[in-house]
């Protein structure tokens, strides 16, 4: 095999590198300043309102569903706004280019700046930075935790890895992998370190919550309150083109098996660094979720932007891809350059076709959900109705007048909604999904009570095919 990488970095390299990741940072914040975009109607803005309304209600650090690694580092961003929460996603997106370059280097992988284009320019990855979704923070989290074994501090690596649960709870199921590396590199002094962030956060939720076991028996995905569906289990094998856009996801193929034929043929040594430092990760994330969704636990409901926790870790491999075809051409830097700047070229460009794995300009905006729930609150508004309480699943009820989601005078939760206790005036804001599926109270509810409600008003829309109504009712 060709010598088609080496760890050292020249002062050029990485000047340029700074440069262009600095130049990335400064479009990325242009571009998600200036949209109005959350990317996700749901859950991007409740852990946007969890964080931005923490230093109030300060059990929100110690919300299980919202992820008190993510709530903690995001809070003092969502003291500024949804704008703040971008600013906080672009900063860890180019960190996480950073230290993909880095680690590309330490695995001697051939143009190792590839490595920041390939994660950089997937579609959904950049799309993220619209959002206030955990999956960034995992994603660098699970990156910093590789870069700093490739870099030998395998002590701040478990430490780092060992908040992974707390940003996800898919890091539980990772964090045995790196443990294996520690294991078989001789860096067993480093495995207790894994249990640091769990042990921290279970003696922070004794002295608060009184239940030191609350990391365990407060994880919200182990009931059947809401049921999220099922699917096939090739869903996300097939759709993961839509997270990583074309180019990528073809060399993400390359990355997989040209690597394993390689080896098939000519049997080498393995490669434990990039087998459980990037392989691993990868496949068993992957794994995971085609199960979730295939047998319909976990809350899946199929949802293709959680792969972008493991993006930079396909960017890696896919780069991995590039270096085997290169074992097949000639050992000269003509033949590389002319590999490389066809690939570059279709990384870069295919954001902007109009595929529909690429960016579009309606991602930018705000959900056709959203704009109706925006539609009612200047209703209600412009009827005189504003100082009433409103009842609604839906977050941009509270996120759009920015209210505070959690004091029960500003916004009533739906969930605990009381049909005899409701007092006369209360309004209810009932959209077709978030009602229905995370309350158990569709329209359907309040029409079938016409003595105690009547509906005000109605607004209808839709997106990709589907009908999107948002309903208000009157208690009467």
């Amino acid at each position: 095999m060709h010598q088609l990488g080496t760890p050292e970095i020249s002062i050029l390299e990485k000047r340029v590198v700074t440069l262009a990741l600095l130049a990335y940072l400064a479009l990325a914040l242009t571009i998600t300043l200036a949209s109005p975009g959350t990317y996700d109607a749901g859950d991007s803005v409740v852990h946007f309102q969890i964080a931005r309304w923490a230093f109030i209600h300060p059990q929100n650090f110690l919300s299980h569903w919202g992820k008190p690694i993510f709530t903690l580092l995001a809070s003092p961003f969502a003291q500024f706004g949804f704008p703040g929460m971008k600013v906080m996603q672009c900063l860890l997106a180019t960190a996480i280019g950073w230290m993909a370059w880095r680690s590309a280097h330490k695995l001697r992988l051939p143009m190792p700046w590839l490595a920041a284009v390939f994660t950089l320019a997937a579609p959904e990855f950049f799309l993220a930075q619209l959002s206030g979704l955990t999956e960034p923070l995992f994603a660098f989290t699970l990156l910093l935790g590789t870069c700093l074994f490739l870099h030998e501090r395998p002590y701040l690596a478990a430490i780092a890895l060992s908040f992974l649960p707390h940003v996800r709870t898919e890091g539980v199921l990772l964090v045995p992998i790196f443990a294996l590396f520690a294991l078989l590199h001789n860096q067993w002094r480093s495995i207790p370190l894994f249990a640091v962030g769990t042990l921290l956060y279970m003696l922070v939720g004794g002295i608060f919550k009184g239940n030191f076991l609350w990391v365990w028996t407060e994880i919200p995905y182990m009931n059947d309150q809401a049921y999220y569906g099922r699917g096939e289990l090739s869903h996300f094998p097939i759709s993961y083109v839509y997270v990583v856009g074309v180019p990528l996801y073809g060399l993400s193929i390359l990355g997989l098996f040209l690597p394993a034929l390689a080896w098939l043929r000519r049997r080498p040594s393995i490669d434990w660094e990039a087998t459980l430092l990037v392989y691993a990760p990868w496949i068993v994330f992957f794994a995971a979720h085609m199960y979730f969704w295939s047998s319909g636990v976990g809350h899946s409901m199929g949802m293709l932007r959680v792969m972008i926790s493991i993006v930079p870790l396909g960017a890696l491999f896919a780069l991995k891809g590039v270096a085997t075809l290169l074992d097949f051409l000639p050992a000269r830097p003509a033949w590389r350059l002319g590999l490389a700047l066809p690939i570059l070229a279709y990384v870069l460009i295919f954001p902007f076709t109009s595929n529909p794995a690429a960016i579009h300009a309606k991602d930018l905006q705000m959900s056709v959900d959203q704009q109706l729930v925006g539609q009612a609150l200047d209703y209600i508004q412009n009827k005189g109705l504003g100082d009433r309480l409103v009842y609604s699943a839906h977050s941009a009820a509270t996120f759009l007048p920015d209210k505070d989601p959690f004091d029960p005078t500003q916004a009533g939760e739906l969930l605990n909604l009381n049909h005899e206790q409701l007092p006369q005036g209360t309004l209810i804001l009932v959209d077709s999904w978030f009602a229905k599926v995370e309350t158990g109270y569709p329209a359907s509810e309040f029409e079938a009570r016409p003595s105690q409600y009547r509906r005000l008003q109605q607004w209808t829309g839709a997106e990709g095919g589907t009908p999107i109504v948002i309903s208000l009712f009157e208690r009467i």
